[in-house]
């Protein structure tokens, strides 16, 4: 049996200015030493680049080496950071990348497709539907298709319909990207077998949920994902989705979805799905939240007696959900309330650069340059401590991914207390690894600001608290900071009056 393994993931926020562009995918040769997980990486080279990884694309490997009989074929898989929306030139130029594979090394028993769920093109609102569609129009109606999604993604009726089995990752931090792909192949490879036959149903009840409560850990996603578990479970099904949602892209199907399959029963499936969907929905009182403001948080974590870090998550430059990470605002407020002991990081290609003589001093402008919403810039005084590239590794980190690098960053000590690295390249937030390739140990910092709302929270084990703190940017906690143009009308949070039959 043979198992094609391609997709493109791109968590898009079409509330940013900047579009991605063909260039944000580049090919990336086979045999390349480069391990860069970015870019339209093909053949082998994309097992070279998930090795050891715990990325969807990790999961199909291992399908391709623990199911019996089945092989797996590395054909092309795209991703890039999250980002603006996406060109018609780059979703053109990746979707023809994987069309040709498939239409060279095909004919496959399967598809197995690593996807966002809340991708958007400048063409296609919903460019994981289409790239779905295209390779359902490629392979023919026979040929059972699996796809594997973001527990962020804004999953559609139109990205169901072409697919046999949708499965989205079930924690955040995301931990089980490839345990989810590995059990898409299960179900995949049962369906070549003619074991089982797959039927899928999907319910968008008009329902976004806070991105404050998007842990899987505690209500209410703890409870919906015991319910799906649950679901699950019963004669005649096969497997059960919670579909967080990704507030900032503004799309027609922005919002939670819960997806049920059953085996050969469409009635099952649907009454599952919208089991799990009205079950939300009764809880719906418990999906918004409010966090506090920079100086509530700052505040708060002063007060707290643990004398332990606290972090504080700038949600508004959550790089991880498409901002720049170049946000001062909290870096302005722990300066204004003097606080003495914290760590921050900002990323200003042009502040490394004037701040790489290790010992020099200092006295600059740094961060609040893409974009008015975070900034103005903040002025920094005090002696550069270190210099030299910023890359860890970080075997916890959501996702999957396991080798980040911000490129030559430096770490600047203020003259009024306080620590800044600054970095050459915007990355997500994956712990106190970013701090420590630099000879700096974040446990002996007061406050640790972290641009990220769930990823983070493994890589600080020294923390005594995090608190999510509402600042201003592409990823604010607060939706209705949003100007939204194309999402549902009457939806909740947003208008009380809406209604879920």
């Amino acid at each position: 049996m043979r198992l094609a393994a391609l997709g493109l993931l791109h968590e898009t926020n079409t509330f940013s200015p900047n579009p991605t562009g063909p260039d944000s995918f580049p090919v990336m040769p086979v045999g390349a030493a480069q391990s860069s997980i970015v870019g339209i990486i093909t053949g082998q080279q994309l097992w070279n680049v998930h090795a050891g990884a715990k990325t969807t694309v990790a999961g199909f490997h291992a399908a391709g080496t623990t199911l019996p009989g089945v092989e797996v074929v590395p054909l092309v898989f795209a991703t890039t950071p999250p980002s603006g929306t996406i060109s018609a030139a780059a979703f053109e130029k990746v979707s023809s990348h994987i069309l040709a594979a498939l239409a060279e090394q095909g004919p496959f028993d399967g598809i197995l497709m690593a996807q966002h769920g809340a991708s958007v093109s400048e063409a296609y609102p919903d460019a994981d539907a289409e790239l779905i569609r295209r390779v359902r129009d490629a392979v023919g109606p026979s040929v059972p298709i699996g796809v594997v999604v973001d527990t962020h993604g804004n999953l559609s009726p139109a990205q169901i319909a072409p697919a046999t089995v949708t499965l989205a990752w079930q924690t955040n931090p995301h931990v089980d990207a490839a345990l989810r792909a590995l059990q898409c192949a299960e179900l995949i490879a049962r369906t070549v077998r003619g074991e089982i036959s797959p039927v899928q149903a999907v319910e968008n009840p008009p329902l976004a949920l806070n991105i404050l409560l998007q842990g899987t850990i505690e209500d209410p996603m703890k409870t919906f994902l015991a319910a799906a578990r649950s679901l699950e479970a019963e004669p005649g099904m096969l497997s059960a989705s919670i579909g967080e949602g990704f507030p900032y892209a503004d799309v027609a199907h922005m919002g939670m979805a819960f997806i049920a399959i059953a085996d050969g029963d469409p009635e099952l499936a649907r009454a599952g799905a919208r089991r799990l969907a009205r079950l939300a929905w009764e809880m719906r009182e418990q999906c918004d939240a409010v966090a506090p403001t920079p100086d509530e948080a700052i505040r708060q974590a002063l007060a707290n007696p643990d004398p332990r870090p606290v972090v504080l998550l700038d949600v508004g430059d959550n790089v991880g959900a498409g901002t720049p990470g170049d946000s001062v605002i909290l870096l302005d407020a722990l300066m204004r309330l003097r606080v003495p002991s914290f760590l921050l990081s900002v990323w200003d290609a042009a502040a490394v650069e004037a701040t790489w003589t290790v010992g020099g001093r200092v006295d600059l402008d740094v961060g609040g340059k893409t974009d008015p919403i975070y900034g103005p810039p903040v002025r920094i005084r005090g002696v550069t401590r270190a210099a030299g590239v910023d890359a860890w590794e970080d075997r916890k980190a959501s996702g999957g991914w396991v080798s980040f690098d911000a490129g030559p960053s430096t770490i600047v000590d203020l003259d009024g207390g306080g620590t800044v690295l600054l970095t050459t390249q915007s990355v997500p937030a994956a712990g106190a690894g970013q701090y420590a390739a630099l000879g700096v140990d974040a446990a002996n910092h007061r406050i640790i600001v972290s641009k990220a709302v769930y990823s983070t929270r493994d890589g600080y084990p020294m923390a005594s608290g995090f608190i999510e703190v509402d600042t201003p940017g592409l990823a604010a906690s607060n939706m209705r900071r949003f100007d939204y143009q194309h999402r549902r009308r009457p939806m909740l949070p947003f208008e009380p009056e809406a209604t879920y039959d």
